[in-house]
């Protein structure tokens, strides 16, 4: 009898506890939904309730102060030795060439690629396709600052053994300050092209309470024709930057009051 009397007892204080527990839970998430209203109140006490969104456009336009080119030596021959031999003596007369020219050795940027070549119409006992000879392609990649010199440098790397010349891209080195300058036409034409929407619309402009800003920078490319060497044995190129524009898009909203 006196087991069985305890084990009523025993399931009263589960339930007890179950109870103990849900509550706490309850208490626990009610008060999270609380701080979670009291952070929107203060979210919606700070927005405004009516705003304008306004996008504009700024630009700046500049010569180009960098120029970008990519130089090669290509060789072909029956060995990987007698290729190496020839196509690097000609690689180190072009890069000693670049550095006479004034361009620092951080503006000399070189690769290298020696590759078998097959006769695919022929195939040895075991199968594989015949090797007839050996390609090296060693390529530099350079940073010319003195843009008066590219045709110069252009013609003097050919006649040095340059055999292929990718195009020259022309950029700005540090546009920061083109974009600074972009950024602040751009905020501009949108406090004058909001200022006038609101006096139509009978209101006033109050403070900005967003910014985002975009921008577009897109550096133009000189062509060589075909990736041969060009002006061997010729006069020197006359390559021309041009201009370039910095771009700067800035969307605003503005408080209505």
């Amino acid at each position: 009898m006196d087991q069985n009397s305890k084990t009523p007892e025993f399931f009263h204080l589960k339930y007890v506890l179950a109870a103990i527990t849900f509550a706490t839970l309850v208490v626990f998430s009610v008060g999270k939904l609380i701080d979670i209203y009291i952070e929107l109140a203060k979210y919606r006490a700070l927005a405004p309730e009516r705003t304008i969104t306004i996008s504009a456009e700024g630009s700046v336009e500049a010569t180009p102060d960098l120029a970008t080119a990519m130089f090669s030596v290509v060789s072909q021959g029956k060995s990987p030795e007698a290729v190496q031999e020839a196509n690097i003596r000609k690689m180190n007369e072009v890069i000693s060439f670049l550095t006479s020219q004034g361009i620092a050795e951080k503006d000399i940027a070189s690769d290298y690629n020696l590759y078998p070549q097959y006769d695919y119409n022929q195939k040895s006992a075991d199968g594989a396709y015949t090797i007839i000879g050996y390609q090296l392609t060693q390529t530099v990649t350079v940073k010319m600052r003195a843009l008066d010199k590219v045709g110069a440098v252009l013609q003097g790397v050919v006649s040095r053994g340059v055999n292929q010349v990718g195009s020259i891209t022309f950029s700005i080195d540090d546009p920061d300050q083109l974009k600074s300058e972009a950024r602040a036409e751009a905020l501009q034409k949108a406090r004058v092209k909001a200022a006038e929407l609101v006096t139509q619309g009978g209101v006033s402009l109050g403070k900005i309470v967003t910014i985002t800003e975009g921008d577009s920078y897109v550096p133009p490319f000189y062509g060589i024709g075909g990736g041969e060497a060009a002006g061997r044995g010729g006069a020197a190129p006359d390559i021309q930057p041009g201009t370039q524009e910095v771009r700067v898009t800035v969307t605003v909203i503005f408080e209505l009051l």
